[in-house]
Order: C-alpha cells, then sequence, then structure tokens
C-alpha cells in the first residue's frame, strides 16, 4: 500500500494533578528486559489521589540496548517541525549537543522553586532529553503527600489481547504545598466514531452511555518496509447527573451520534475515573443485625449505609464535552471535529484513494456546552 493514504493518527493528550505516595513499589531502576537481558531501563510507577476517592497510576519507563546503545531523534533548533536531530544515548549530555536541540523537545522537571531577578517566585526546571535521565531524578527528589503536575501525551496500543495506555511525560512539577490546587486527572483524545459507536440503551436508566470509539494509528510492517494502518478499539463512557441528563443527552445527539456510512473524527475532553464507586444502599436493604447496631446506637444510620454499601473497583475514561478550537486570529470557534477525514474503509484498514474535499464551516450555536 502506499504510504501516501496513510491519514493523521488520532493522539492524545493528559494533564493530571494529584497527591503522590511513593513507596517501594513506585521506582525500580536498571532492570533488564525479560526477553532482552541488554535492554536496561528505569521504570515510575506513581500512585496519585485527588483526595475525592478518585486515584491514577503514572506508569512511565525508559531504557536503553547496552550492546546497540539507542537512538535519540530531537527536534532542531530553530528548524522546521520534521527536522530532526539524531543523537546516540551515550550523547545525550553533550553539551554541544545539546545547545542545538528544540526547547520542546526536552523533558521538563522542576521539584523546586527559586527567586528570578524580580524577586518573584518560578519553577527551578531540569530538562532532561530522556525519561530514563528524568525517572533517576525523580527518585531522588520525590516524597509522599507532595502535589505533582504532569502533562504529555498518550496513545494506547494493544498486548496480549490488552489495552494499555502509554504516555509521555512532557512537563512534571513539584506544586506549591502552601497553595490551594484542584486535584483531577483530565484529558483530551482524539477518536473516531461511526453510526455503531454509541450505546444509550441504559442512558434513561442509569444515565449512562458507552461509546466504543476507534483510533487510528501507524505501525512499521518489516515485512512490506512500510507503515500500514493499525485500528484500536477505545472504550469510553459518558456519565450524567439528574440535572444535566438532558444538556448532556444533546450534547451525545449533536456531537456523538452518528448516521448512516460517515465517519467522524472528533476531539473530545473528559477525565479518568479510576478508584472504587460506592453504592447507595437504602435502608430497607440492611439485614436485621444492621438494623440492630442503629437501633442500639452503636452507629449511626449513614455509618451503617457506608459499611454495607458496595464497593466496586473502576477505571475508565469518562468524556465531558468536544473541544472547542479557533485555528487562526479572527476565526469562529468551532467543535473540532471533521466527517470527511475518514471513510468506513479507514477503519478497516483499507487504504481509501485520497479525494479533496472543500470543508465549508458555518457559524453554529456551541452555547449549551458551557453547561457541560
Amino acid at each position: 500500500m502506499s504510504e501516501n493514504n496513510l491519514k493523521r493518527q488520532t493522539y492524545g493528550n493528559f494533564e493530571l494533578r494529584g497527591k503522590i505516595t511513593v513507596g517501594e513499589d513506585s521506582f525500580f531502576l536498571n532492570q533488564k528486559g525479560s526477553n532482552n537481558k541488554n535492554f536496561i531501563y528505569h521504570r515510575m510507577n506513581l500512585r496519585m489521589d485527588d483526595g475525592k476517592g478518585g486515584n491514577f497510576f503514572l506508569n512511565v519507563m525508559d531504557g536503553y540496548d547496552s550492546v546497540k546503545g539507542k537512538k535519540i531523534f530531537a527536534q532542531i533548533k530553530d528548524g522546521n517541525f520534521d527536522d530532526n536531530l539524531e543523537v546516540s544515548f551515550a550523547d545525550r549530555h553533550n553539551p554541544e549537543i545539546l545547545k542545538n536541540i528544540d526547547d520542546r523537545a526536552f523533558i521538563r522537571v522542576a521539584v523546586d522553586r527559586i527567586e528570578d531577578e524580580n524577586g518573584k517566585k518560578v519553577f527551578d526546571y531540569k530538562h532532561f532529553l530522556t525519561m530514563y535521565d528524568a525517572i533517576e531524578f525523580l527518585k531522588e527528589n520525590l516524597k509522599s503527600d507532595m502535589i505533582v503536575y504532569v502533562r504529555g501525551q498518550q496513545r494506547f496500543s494493544k498486548y496480549n489481547d490488552n489495552l494499555n495506555k502509554d504516555l509521555t511525560v512532557k512537563t512534571f512539577l513539584v506544586l506549591p504545598a502552601e497553595e490551594e490546587h484542584e486535584l483531577g486527572f483530565k484529558f483530551n483524545q482524539q477518536i473516531l466514531l461511526d453510526k455503531d459507536s454509541v450505546d444509550t440503551t441504559q442512558w434513561e436508566k442509569e444515565n449512562v452511555a458507552y461509546i466504543k470509539s476507534k483510533l487510528y494509528y501507524t505501525k512499521y510492517n518489516k515485512e512490506t518496509q512500510s507503515k500500514e494502518p493499525n485500528i484500536l478499539v477505545l472504550p469510553l463512557v459518558v456519565r450524567a447527573t439528574d440535572d444535566k441528563k438532558e444538556v448532556i443527552k444533546k450534547m451525545i445527539d449533536k456531537f456523538l451520534k452518528v448516521e448512516g456510512s460517515k465517519v467522524r473524527r472528533i476531539q473530545v475532553e473528559g477525565y479518568y475515573n479510576s478508584g472504587y464507586a460506592q453504592g447507595n444502599v437504602k435502608l430497607e436493604d440492611l439485614p436485621p443485625e444492621a438494623l440492630e447496631l442503629i437501633e442500639d446506637g452503636i452507629y449511626t444510620e449513614e455509618e451503617v449505609q457506608k459499611i454495607y454499601a458496595n464497593r466496586n473497583r473502576v477505571d475508565e475514561m469518562v468524556v465531558v464535552r468536544p473541544v472547542i478550537i479557533r485555528k487562526e486570529e479572527g476565526d469562529l470557534p468551532k467543535v473540532d471535529m471533521d466527517d470527511n477525514e475518514f471513510e468506513e474503509s479507514d477503519l478497516n484498514s483499507l487504504p481509501p484513494e485520497v479525494e479533496e474535499v472543500e470543508i465549508k464551516v458555518e457559524e453554529e450555536d456551541l452555547t449549551f456546552l458551557d453547561d457541560l
């Protein structure tokens, strides 16, 4: 197949704020690969909590081959977006090489703040070309109960029929302890939708819709020595409270439901919902021994209900709304979506003929999205 027929990949971003727990299982340095003993890697598995029962495990790793080394491709300073400099792993600290690399190619890490020339507190950034070195630095400087901010890119892969979330950290900051911070785990993700993607059969009863979105990536085929499409299914959910049920259903119908043979590319924003969901238990559902604890004054009704409530582990990506963009100054804001970039055949990894399509942008009323 021709690589000219490949479409742009459906990447995503993540933004995390949480209180960390550092323990014995948070860092693993100088580990050897199970299949390749020459592969030496560092791994960080950092628990983050949002203070409301939700948590997120930031699991990242990076390494190199002790025999073959490793090639790092970094964007050249003042060059075009695709102009990359090839750096060997051994030269990743060479100042003569690093001065030619664009700032955006580095991982920015700050665990302290310093005063600038105006006496203002600013982050004391350390710049790393590899996550391998960043993990080593973080292991020496992170402590439990710190509030951290982490931002980067996410993509997904499949291994042994399991969908894995692969996170590339670009910024890692320890936030000032004396300031208030809104904690949570957010994402933006480009997805593909077709007529079968959205399931609203449980909407009226449970206020939840299930989305079977698709992701479009490219992978390198060693046999053909070329890139080819790689389609993955990413399950998402939309949840609503009773007071927001109507406006969220309107958002689903307008932006997430697709008719006919169309394939919609759309960027959505949402949050990672990970932790334990506690269900509500009514008083009449409690067993006699629980009611006796309440009658005897040993426990309050609320305490007993919490004890007997079902606690189920949840791990899902919840869509809140589509992303609104303004491509250039003066342009009208619009939802970042397109019904012409992809076709049904793209979702079957078949390369279609590329046609030039004129896309007309019309002003539309998006004010109801402010209520989401």
